[in-house]
């Protein structure tokens, strides 16, 4: 399930979006008082619990501006707002803005928006793939970070930090996101099978990230040899 903090100036008037976005299988976290601590960089490490940022009406122009600023892991990041013309929409993403909707807007529509965002995410994902696999030569480590989310990354790089050694899920969970609740180890599995996936890409059959329950995570041996790093 992918998790959405939705930033606005009075938690209750978005109710609505709230339950929409419920409706569509997201996990949303509305909240005014996050908004105060992410326009300040030094506070935006909250950012990378969410896979999406949804920024309401009630915030004004120049506090979006700031929070695409502040929004250095390159979350998705979607304005509730009046539409907009096409110049407006154009300067608005080259500031980092994937787009807008309306308060307005039907499930249907919203649904239809946000499969936009996973439909992009996976068309990356696949060029990486497509490159990766026209080498003969074993998949680089730059490419394949190139194909990490941020979030992915950083847990990576801790697996390749501990040289094959396991870590614990809550060990990873805690150093990850500060925390180790259910909603948190949640995510993280969510993220590390989108790991795997991605390191299998090149071999398959290969198991270069491995679970054990009893253990945790660690890159195995053949991950090593088998990647530049």
């Amino acid at each position: 399930m992918d998790s959405i903090i939705l930033l606005t100036k009075n938690v209750q008037s978005e109710a609505s979006l709230v339950e929409k976005l419920q409706v569509l299988g997201y996990e949303v976290f509305c909240t005014s008082y996050l908004l105060e601590e992410i326009l300040q960089e030094y506070k935006a490490n909250y950012l990378p619990l969410f896979e999406m940022i949804v920024v309401s009406s009630s915030v004004s122009d120049d506090e979006v501006k700031q929070i695409l600023k502040n929004n250095h892991f390159g979350i998705s990041v979607y304005r509730i707002d009046a539409l907009q013309d096409d110049q407006e929409i154009a300067e608005w993403k080259k500031s980092g803005l994937t787009d807008f909707f309306s308060q307005e807007c039907t499930v249907k529509d919203l649904r239809e928006l946000l499969a936009k965002r996973k439909k992009a995410e996976n068309l990356s994902d696949q060029r990486n793939y497509v490159q990766s696999l026209k080498r003969d030569k074993p998949l680089s480590f730059e490419l394949f970070l190139n194909s990490l989310s941020a979030k992915e990354q950083q847990i990576f790089e801790i697996l390749v930090d501990l040289k094959g050694r396991f870590i614990q899920r809550k060990d990873l969970s805690e150093r990850v996101f500060g925390s180790s609740n259910s909603s948190c180890l949640a995510q993280l599995s969510q993220i590390v099978n989108r790991i795997r996936q991605k390191i299998n890409s090149k071999n398959p059959e290969s198991s270069y990230l491995i679970t054990n329950w009893g253990k945790g995570y660690a890159l195995s041996e053949s991950f090593f040899l088998n990647f530049r790093l």
